[in-house]
């Protein structure tokens, strides 16, 4: 029990730092980048478009209703609020989930390995779009970072099981 309270009071002071170091990253520039890249994230479209282009729609689809039925599951056991940080304004309206775990960030990650199997030159590119979305959806102040961290560690490995253990080569 105690093990269980000290680290739940590392996660927070971890969550608290991650929002904290957003808000001090915040310009007028970087929001006009970052607000648009994390709407692409909704329903999973700039995966689906990412697909498109190289011809594995079919197989992204697939696996983002998959992560989207995961995360939701997980979401409503886990019932954890969006974060309220004073220092830390919503910049996208409002959420209708609830905040852990993050799809984008599992969507993103699942979708990045199912790709990086069939366009593995591209893998740089499909990890640093996953990291950015994960990111981005603490920047905008719908998620703390734990959740980011858990999206994308449940995205890996649904991306993983999804490619029948193809990315793990």
């Amino acid at each position: 029990m105690i093990e269980t309270a000290r680290m739940r009071n590392a996660i927070r002071r971890w969550d608290d730092a991650g929002l904290h170091l957003a808000s001090r990253c915040r310009k007028p520039w970087l929001s006009a980048l970052v607000v648009p890249f994390t709407r692409l994230g909704n329903l999973g479209l700039l995966w689906l478009m990412l697909g498109m282009m190289v011809d594995q729609s079919e197989k992204i689809v697939k696996i983002l209703i998959t992560t989207v039925i995961v995360t939701e599951l997980i979401k409503r056991f886990a019932r954890r609020q969006r974060p309220a940080f004073v220092r830390l304004e919503r910049l996208i309206g409002f959420q209708r989930t609830t905040s852990f775990p993050s799809g984008h960030a599992a969507s993103s990650a699942a979708a990045a390995i199912a790709l990086s199997v069939f366009h593995p030159a591209l893998l740089p590119l499909w990890l640093a779009l996953a990291l950015t979305m994960a990111a981005s959806r603490v920047y905008v102040g719908v998620h703390y970072p734990s959740d980011a961290a858990a999206g994308l560690a449940i995205g890996i490995v649904l991306g993983t099981i999804a490619m029948g253990g193809l990315a793990l080569l």
